[in-house]
């Protein structure tokens, strides 16, 4: 049986100075949305790392090469558990920590729990997340409705792939191709409710919403942008790591480096 074992919130010894981007290259670690892997991330990881980044991607319980694990005892918690466990057994400090899509409420979770570890939180296209929420809260109605009818077609089990093309996706060769590598999403993700959120994170964070497909993510923008953060929209569907990640490697190397972003590209 897998057992989220629900983590405590660490601390950095005042002594310890937090690293900046003058001292040392800043660390990503980027964690994946529903039904994918820490494959999607691998574009995007690469221009990061041409650029001199740090770079971690955890793949979440249940889901990309860690499929074979059984869906039924996966939940929130776990993937919550995963990412603290993860920054924890690395030994990862001064780490901007990304969530995609549905990971914004596993990211701003491990941000709250391991905030001595985090330099700022950055929520790409997904979720952000107050305590007592679930992620079917966070749905329109109507897209909910679809997730619990999935649901409960696999007795409550798991929840089946949304069709790539349903997410802004055209290219024909993506759309071929992307479907293959998505596993089914653990259903406790969908009905656990977080313990943590906005209300109680204490790190800085930013916004990016991509705004080139039918997104269902303008009013966690908005939260963002009411609670101080910084944003920026994206000219891009919600796989954007998949179908343009220069962009969004463009977007999360600016956080550190405002002035002027060109990617080094990959040779």
């Amino acid at each position: 049986m897998i057992v989220a074992e629900l983590p405590t919130p660490t601390s950095q010894p005042e002594s310890e100075a937090p690293m900046s981007f003058d001292d040392h290259p800043p660390t990503y670690v980027l964690v994946h949305g529903a039904w994918h892997g820490a494959w999607c991330w691998r574009g995007v990881e690469e221009l990061l790392v041409a650029n001199g980044a740090k770079v971690s991607t955890p793949t979440l319980s249940g889901l990309g090469d860690k499929a074979h694990l059984p869906l039924a005892e996966i939940g929130l918690f776990t993937h919550i558990a995963d990412v603290v466990a993860h920054l924890r057994t690395e030994e990862l400090r001064n780490v901007t920590l990304v969530g995609h899509s549905y990971s914004g409420l596993v990211a701003t979770a491990a941000a709250v729990l391991e905030e001595e570890r985090i330099s700022k939180l950055v929520i790409v296209d997904g979720f952000l997340p107050r305590a007592g929420e679930r992620w079917s809260d966070l749905l329109p109605d109507r897209a909910a409705a679809h997730y619990w009818e999935a649901l409960g077609q696999s007795g409550g089990v798991s929840i089946a792939p949304r069709p790539v093309a349903n997410l802004g996706v055209t290219d024909p060769d993506l759309l071929e191709s992307i479907p293959p590598r998505l596993t089914q999403q653990p259903g406790k993700t969908f009905t656990e409710a977080t313990r943590w959120g906005l209300d109680q994170l204490n790190v800085p964070g930013r916004y990016l919403l991509a705004d080139g497909w039918n997104t269902v993510f303008g009013p966690s923008k908005q939260r963002a942008i009411d609670a101080g953060w910084s944003h920026r929209d994206l000219d891009g569907d919600h796989e954007l790591m998949l179908t343009d990640p220069k962009l969004l490697a463009e977007a999360l190397i600016e956080i550190h480096s405002p002035k002027s972003v060109k990617v080094r590209k990959v040779h």
